[in-house]
């Protein structure tokens, strides 16, 4: 799922733009440890 995900921002993103590729790249990590707190916490 993470890995799909990341495939879609890195082809949104232009590879030049490197720091909203960057951003993109914290969210999907943060989503993930959010996921995993909560599912873990249920």
């Amino acid at each position: 799922m993470t890995a799909v995900l990341f495939a879609l921002v890195f082809i949104a993103v232009k590879p030049l733009n490197v720091v909203q590729l960057f951003l993109g790249y914290i969210l999907i990590q943060l989503t993930s440890v959010v996921t995993l707190f909560f599912s873990k916490n249920l």
